[in-house]
């Protein structure tokens, strides 16, 4: 799987086809935020549909102004994009003003007193947010795989667990993961990487996976994995709805 920042790169160097790639990745994430500000702003006119139509437009954005050398991850960009998109639908800022009357300048003090500074002390700094939010997703990320770990410790022996965490804790290949975890085929590790993602599915840790990949219950795992899955699909991917689940905690 690619990840967000080298398909938001791909993006801005022009590669348009991976666009779709991209917001199915972000999809969720942005439907869970369109959810809670539905509900947060219910004075006024915030529709989900609108504000998930407006999240499509906000990645767009967030990929025009994504920067790796700022150290930065994709997400960091994206959430900006979508207070500000989000913000306009709901008519947060529905009067418009002619900045010509209304300006003030920066240098302007504060009060009499030239000590006490300017409005430009004032100003908030956009990217001062970004250690803290880069906090919250390693966080998210850390409760993830302690969630998904915990499901793993009842659910399989040794070997099984090494090759699931090599392969999404640590992001290697299957053929690099069997390796490591000792299995002789890679036919053998595939075997047991689909058994255990299906078992996942029965396993009394669902109720903590379903709350950290979905925002708290604000979609249903099943229902939602299910979509678009048929014995045609099967075939062509080699992926279960279960599966499909699995593979989005990465």
């Amino acid at each position: 799987m690619i990840s967000n920042e080298e398909l938001a790169l791909r993006i801005k160097n022009g590669e348009a086809e991976y666009i779709p790639e991209l917001w199915e990745q972000v999809r969720r994430y942005v439907e869970m935020r369109a959810k809670r500000y539905a509900r947060n702003m219910e004075n006024h006119c915030a529709d989900v549909d609108d504000l998930i139509q407006a999240g499509y437009f906000a990645m767009l954005a967030a990929v025009q102004d994504y920067e790796p050398e700022r150290g930065a991850k994709f997400l960091t960009c994206l959430i900006w994009a979508i207070q500000k998109e989000f913000a306009a639908v709901a008519g947060v800022r529905s009067t418009r003003r002619d900045a010509t009357v209304y300006a003030d300048s920066l240098d302007a003090p504060l009060t009499d007193d030239p000590e006490v500074g300017t409005l430009h002390d004032l100003l908030a700094d956009s990217r001062a947010q970004e250690p803290f939010l880069a906090v919250e997703e390693e966080s998210y990320i850390h409760a993830a795989h302690d969630a998904l770990e915990a499901a793993l410790n009842g659910l399989c022996d040794a070997r099984k667990k090494r090759l699931i965490s090599e392969m999404y804790f640590e992001g290697r290949s299957m053929t690099e993961a069997a390796e490591l975890a000792g299995y002789t085929s890679k036919q053998g590790a595939e075997r047991d990487h689909k058994w255990v993602l299906r078992r996942l599915r029965h396993c009394s840790q669902t109720r903590a996976l379903r709350e950290l990949l979905h925002g708290y219950d604000d979609v249903d795992i099943p229902s939602e994995a299910i979509k678009g899955v048929s014995v045609r699909r099967w075939k062509e991917t080699g992926e279960s709805a279960t599966e499909r689940v699995a593979l989005k905690l990465t």
